[in-house]
């Protein structure tokens, strides 16, 4: 209160224990806010609000971060994590902390079975501009969290990130998840409350989709019922154990003719690495998400990408002429451990095979020199899986197979697809 000969112009109306809640002066009446009742109205502030609410740099744990503000339902901030030093930001739900990224925020959703969705514990590159939206029955309250443990949409995520970088490219925001495809609409919704939160734009960047014999759903239905997106996957050859299953030559057609959908082949599975039980190994895992990751960066461009496809078999004499659809030029490469022996992993029924070669007239045919002239009813297969595969110490492949195109980059290849079909007699 105001001493003997000093004006009565300032009190204490309503006070705490860490200080005066409202006073008054000659101006009315002054209340002092808690850092937590600022936080609110921050979060509350209309979307899009230019007005900013400075915070301590603590509220985001025990990170190099600095610049700390909350707008609308973010907190944004400056720190160095491994992402590198630039602008990020976090939900006040919590949950994983995101890259500030312009443009539209990516989703790579992939569908299929338990093979598919194997994950490792290992660093992603870019564990800020990749992450996931929590399922219903996770009991997640954030928005959206970390990639805790990787599969292969994160990979295949973090490795566009990696290129993007390597080339100056602008960076994304990802979210990448591999779900049963029953969940996809889950998946989506997901991504469509992200974009919201943000003000950015959605764009479903590919769905991967398996076809394999794991599959509990018809997948030409789940993807007639996704609707139209861009559907990428690699060819499964199933586990090395395992013999040919009709879902995995029912791909073989698909490459050829698949229909009204978008869907490209990256890769075929025979070339990536299992373990005892038939599960991708992180070799294998990263090798196929390298692939897909060159498929989807070349459709985005606008560009063809496709595996050797084997279109029919002719009956030549005592050969047997496969035409490919191809990018380029064939080539037979003996070197890898998965290469198929002798004859490059051609196998015929009902005659001796004793020779593999290039078409002289065509370099996107193959010529297959029998013992005698094939017979009637012949068949002829690549790749095919036997239940037997090849090893290479603990690394198991589920076939052999060496015939491939011209591409090659970072020692990646695009090998042929298998097929088993009828030979044509002329």
């Amino acid at each position: 209160m105001p001493q003997k000969g000093e004006s009565d112009s300032r009190g204490v109306l309503i006070a705490a224990e860490n200080g005066p809640v409202v006073e008054w002066d000659e101006s009315g009446l002054v209340m002092r806010l808690s850092d937590r009742v600022v936080r609110d109205i921050a979060r509350r502030m209309p979307r899009g609000s230019e007005q900013g609410f400075g915070l301590p740099a603590d509220i985001l744990g025990d990170i190099d971060a600095w610049d700390v503000f909350q707008q609308g339902d973010w907190i944004g901030f400056q720190a160095r994590l491994p992402s590198g030093v630039r602008r990020y930001r976090r939900h006040v739900s919590g949950g994983a902390i995101l890259a500030q990224t312009g443009g539209s925020v990516w989703l790579l959703a992939g569908l299929g079975g338990a093979r598919r969705q194997v994950t490792y514990r290992e660093p992603l590159g870019f564990p800020h501009h990749v992450i996931r939206a929590p399922l219903s029955d996770e009991g997640e309250a954030a928005l959206v969290v970390p990639q805790r443990s990787v599969g292969l949409q994160a990979l295949v995520a973090d490795k566009l990130m990696a290129r993007r970088f390597a080339s100056a490219r602008a960076l994304r925001t990802v979210l990448a998840d591999d779900v049963a495809p029953q969940r996809l609409p889950e998946v989506l919704a997901g991504h469509e409350r992200l974009c919201q939160s943000l003000g950015q734009p959605a764009q479903i960047l590919a769905v991967g989709m398996e076809f394999g014999p794991e599959m509990t759903v018809d997948p030409l239905a789940a993807m007639d019922e996704a609707g139209r997106m861009r559907f990428v996957t690699s060819f499964d050859c199933g586990p090395y154990w395992q013999e040919p299953h009709p879902a995995i030559w029912r791909q073989s057609a698909l490459a050829l003719r698949p229909g009204i959908h978008d869907l490209t082949f990256a890769g075929a599975g025979y070339a990536f690495a299992q373990d005892d039980l038939g599960h991708p190994l992180p070799e294998g895992l990263h090798h196929r998400a390298a692939l897909e990751a060159l498929a989807i960066e070349a459709r985005l461009a606008g560009e063809a990408w496709f595996c050797p496809t084997a279109c029919f078999a002719e009956a030549e004499g005592s050969a047997i002429r496969v035409t490919f659809k191809s990018a380029s030029d064939l080539a037979i490469d003996r070197a890898p451990c998965f290469a198929g022996g002798d004859m490059a992993g051609f196998t015929v029924d009902g005659a001796a095979l004793v020779g593999v070669g290039i078409a002289p007239d065509d370099p996107r045919a193959v010529l297959l020199h029998l013992a005698a002239p094939p017979a009637n009813g012949t068949r002829v297969a690549y790749a095919r899986p036997d239940g037997r595969g090849s090893r290479d110490g603990d690394r198991h492949y589920p076939a052999g197979g060496g015939l491939r195109d011209q591409f090659s980059q970072d020692g990646l290849h695009r090998w042929a697809l298998p097929f088993d079909m009828a030979v044509t007699q002329c």
